[in-house]
């Protein structure tokens, strides 16, 4: 019988349980066109920023997120191209007023709810965490 040196059984043990430890792996799954989730992440964007405008000194910026997040031509529009339209549009003129005014408007707050009503027509439901993200 032939007898590996103690080196040779150790590296070759070694390679055997490390053999067993690679684990699985979650296969990479693309949903960079998927219009149906880019229309929850945009209702998501919307209930956050508008909830920070509603406490900011300068709402603008939590605006102008809303306004950036839909547009481009690189996005999966699917169905929902017309309330991206309306949604960057009410969030674009809201935005310009609000840095006119150097702050809130006075009608800022029904802006903002109907930022949320146009974003409401999108599918998927979305919850805003009250911890500040300011």
């Amino acid at each position: 019988m032939y007898r590996l040196p103690w080196i040779t059984r150790s590296f070759v043990l070694t390679l055997i349980c490390l053999a067993g430890c690679g684990g699985s792996s979650v296969p990479f799954n693309d949903d960079s066109q998927d219009a149906e989730k880019f229309a929850t992440l945009i209702k998501q964007v919307v209930a956050e920023s508008v909830a920070d405008a509603r406490k900011s000194k300068e709402p603008a910026d939590q605006i102008r997120l809303i306004a950036d997040a839909v547009k481009g031509d690189n996005k999966p529009v699917g169905a929902y191209g017309e309330i991206y339209s309306r949604l960057g549009a009410a969030a674009n003129e809201l935005a310009e007023a609000c840095e006119r005014a150097d702050g809130p408007t006075p009608d800022m707050s029904k802006k903002l709810d109907d930022l949320l009503a146009i974003a409401d027509e999108l599918p998927g439901s979305v919850t805003v965490d009250e911890e500040p993200r300011l």
